[in-house]
């Protein structure tokens, strides 16, 4: 299963970053579990990792957030990262997008209570995953939450199918599929380290995702 690197993946999202949206019909139910059991208008300190648009962030100063609450995005990608940088100006100083590599990027600006990231984790092969979850932990408050989600395996009748296809055509030609394969988030969360407080599946259209909140031991 060949996952592309992260400068090829810079690269490619460098060139569709402005389709990034058109995907909001599944991954938004991914994003509302993580909205209604994570508890972002608590947060003081949010970190959003493959920031992408900025679309999520716009949406959370403007309507989740509390007024002092502080956000960082990140993302591989420099078109992802102006487009982020310009949706999020209305709440600058407090609001800002840098450009990096989720996987070795250690954010100055922690601790936070939530590390949020929305189908990134599903770019990666699993030592990716494992250095981001590293990163991920090290970057939490010991009271803060892990708001985590990617595309999932259907488990039956089309969805199934369309998983099968999907991840053939990961493993052939990635960047057809945007360099993504499904997978389960949880299943590479160490329960050494990780907690599961909640975990969900949501499916649109045949397509699958996997929404998990965690919380650090």
């Amino acid at each position: 299963m060949p996952f592309m690197s992260s400068d090829r993946l810079a690269k490619l999202y460098d060139r569709i970053g402005s389709l990034q949206d058109t995907q909001y019909f599944y991954e938004d139910p991914a994003m509302q579990v993580l909205l209604q059991f994570g508890d972002f208008g608590s947060a003081c300190n949010v970190y959003e990792a493959g920031c992408g648009t900025g679309r999520v962030a716009r949406m959370l100063l403007s309507q989740v957030f509390a007024p002092s609450c502080r956000y960082l995005g990140a993302d591989l990608s420099a078109k992802m990262v102006t487009t982020a940088h310009e949706a999020i100006a209305p709440w600058s100083p407090r609001a800002t997008v840098v450009r990096a590599d989720v996987t070795t990027y250690h954010p100055d600006d922690g601790p936070f209570d939530r590390v949020l990231s929305l189908f990134v984790v599903d770019l990666f092969d699993p030592q990716r995953i494992r250095a981001f979850l590293d990163r991920a932990y090290g970057a939490l408050s010991d009271s803060g939450l892990l708001c985590i989600g990617g595309l999932a395996e259907g488990e039956g009748g089309a969805a199934r199918l369309i998983s099968e296809v999907w991840k053939r055509v990961h493993d052939v030609v990635p960047v057809v599929v945007g360099g993504c394969r499904p997978g389960s988030v949880i299943e590479e969360l160490d329960r050494d380290r990780w907690r599961i407080v909640h975990v969900e599946r949501r499916c649109s259209f045949g397509l699958c995702s996997e929404a998990a909140i965690a919380a650090k031991i």
